[in-house]
């Protein structure tokens, strides 16, 4: 009997385990799941868009497989979304200013050009941060796997793999279409680095890159 005990006991831990690690790449998909949606609408190169559009409808069926798992497993699948490693730079850095901050109508002109002007930078910025992003997603799933073979959590695993070379699909395409992206975008970057206005306000003058 207490050896019955024991070993419901310890089934009953592995299983706890698995839901825990199941949906914490759960939370990562459901906040990949929301970036794709946004990177999806704001993207202004089709064949990106394109390639997002596939990736966010995979990260969906990514979704279903893996909340269909933590349920097989007794768990409640995650809502919550994770924290995804995106770049941020120190505030001495930003290329963006605040309009809500310039009371001088000119300048506020001037500087929402200089935004308008950027877009091709914050697209190879995106670009970067997907990149970012695909590779956690592909760590996590390589060190998932790991642990569903030590833990013999048997039905996971092709799954996981299954997610797993889809992320790596995708991280592929983002490594050989970047270049690609950044020939794409180098002149409107190069021709907005060239423009630069020099504003006189108060007496003071002010150079707007």
């Amino acid at each position: 009997m207490r050896r019955t005990k024991i070993m419901a006991q310890q089934e009953n831990n592995v299983a706890n385990k698995v839901q825990q690690y199941l949906n914490e790449i759960l939370s990562i998909e459901n906040a990949a799941l929301d970036r794709l949606q946004s990177r999806t609408e704001e993207t202004t190169i089709s064949d990106v868009k394109q390639q997002l559009k596939q990736h966010l409808e995979q990260t969906k069926a990514q979704q279903d497989r893996l909340k269909q798992l933590v349920t097989n497993w007794g768990g409640s699948p995650a809502t919550s979304m994770a924290q995804l490693p995106i770049l941020k730079f120190p505030s001495e850095l930003s290329t963006t200013l605040d309009r809500t901050n310039i009371e001088d109508k000119k300048v506020r002109d001037i500087v929402k050009d200089t935004e308008n002007r950027m877009t091709p930078e914050k697209e190879l910025m995106r670009a970067k941060e997907d990149m970012i992003i695909e590779n956690a997603e592909i760590i996590s799933y390589k060190m998932l796997i790991q642990l569903a073979e030590k833990l013999n959590v048997q039905d996971a695993i092709p799954i996981l793999k299954q997610n797993l070379q889809e992320e790596e699909v995708m991280a592929t395409w983002l490594m050989a279409n970047v270049p690609t992206m950044l020939n794409r975008l180098w002149p409107y970057i190069e021709s907005s680095s060239g423009n630069r206005t020099t504003i006189t306000t108060n007496g003071f003058n002010s150079v707007i890159c």
